[in-house]
């Protein structure tokens, strides 16, 4: 089985588009080179904006990838509490980390992305994460 893995998108549409752009084309080539299945480790977006996630999710739709048998994907850091950008962001950063619903911010990662988590196994009635997906002979674990 031919796994094509991608992590630390950090898109952030709002300064830089560099990201999205190198994304698309690594998809384009990926899927030019043939692959069973991709996996998405986390930090879709750089701050935890829902634009970002939209726009992955518009490139996953595009590629025929918003799909639980072609993809998985996993929450990342980024994709909860959000990044910094300046030096007054690092100093209000550890605030901001205390303040985010971390519960919210992962039900909005998991609503952009619902079908990728189909055929998945919960341990936990109460969270999505951790899960495993069983593809062929392989165990996927988020």
């Amino acid at each position: 089985m031919r796994i094509v893995h991608l992590s630390d998108l950090h898109f952030n549409p709002l300064y830089d588009n560099e990201n999205i752009i190198k994304t698309t084309l690594f998809l384009e080539n990926a899927i030019k080179d043939g692959f069973d299945h991709l996996t998405i480790s986390g930090d879709i977006a750089h701050n935890a904006d829902k634009t970002s996630f939209e726009i992955f999710r518009n490139m996953l739709k595009k590629y025929d990838l918003l799909d639980s048998k072609k993809a998985s994907i996993t929450i990342g850091n980024h994709d909860i509490f959000g990044g910094v950008f300046t030096v007054k962001d690092l100093f209000n950063f550890p605030e901001r980390c205390r303040k985010t619903d971390y519960d919210k911010s992962v039900s909005v990662f998991i609503s952009h992305f619902e079908e990728l988590f189909l055929d998945c196994y919960f341990p936990s009635k109460n969270s999505i994460f951790p899960f495993a997906k069983i593809l062929r002979d392989k165990v996927i674990i988020g």
